[in-house]
């Protein structure tokens, strides 16, 4: 093999603006829902408001410094299952009839202390869309396939416990939905990894132990 020239020794590392804009907006997501969580905190202290804003920052930081993806799903139809999967969860009010009833708050609390940990495991291989960022299976994922999406679910279900209104209900039943799509999105672009294979074998389960 040719040793490399002067002025390729010296040329600088090429970006990949692709991942790199990726990357940062959705850093910039993440650091909006932060800024909106710090405000509505400073207004009305609650232990889970705070756990939401440790999570989100988390997340911006992750995103910045993530794998890029050695493959990933292009079609519109990951893209928008990854996104409203995301999303979804936002369009949960609170009500001024409701109450931070004491399951609600707990479920809320438990569903975002292991939000927490499962993204914690998942490390630099976050990320939204149906990707390979390489197969993580230790941490909150010795239990199930998708531990992040259960713990999502258990914080909703908390909410809509304490503010249980038709547009929350309709809100988490929606999400839960693009849960589900998600999940098949993603085994599916990773059915071909043997190392998922494995995986799959040794996690029975999706999303709730003895269940899915």
């Amino acid at each position: 093999m040719a040793a490399p020239t002067r002025s390729q020794a010296l040329s600088p590392p090429r970006v990949r603006w692709r991942p790199t804009l990726s990357n940062a907006g959705l850093a910039g997501l993440f650091a909006l829902f932060v800024v909106a969580n710090g405000a509505s905190l400073l207004e009305q202290p609650r232990l889970s408001i705070g756990l939401l804003i440790v999570f989100q920052a988390t997340i911006v930081g992750l995103a910045i410094v993530r794998r890029d993806a050695r493959s990933s799903d292009q079609s519109l139809a990951a893209f928008a299952a990854g996104w409203a999967g995301t999303v979804l969860p936002l369009f949960l009010r609170p009500t001024a009839s409701g109450s931070d009833l004491l399951i609600g708050q707990s479920l809320q609390v438990a569903g975002l202390v292991l939000q927490l940990v499962a993204v914690l495991s998942l490390g630099r291989s976050f990320g939204v869309v149906a990707a390979d960022r390489g197969i993580k299976t230790g941490g909150a994922y010795r239990f199930v396939r998708h531990p992040i999406y259960a713990a999502y679910l258990l914080a909703d279900i908390g909410f809509v416990v304490s503010h249980p209104t038709l547009g929350n209900v309709a809100a988490i039943s929606a999400a839960a939905a693009t849960q589900v799509i998600r999940i098949w999105f993603e085994e599916r672009h990773l059915a071909g990894n043997p190392d998922y294979q494995e995986f799959c074998q040794a996690r029975r389960w999706r999303l709730v132990p003895g269940v899915w």
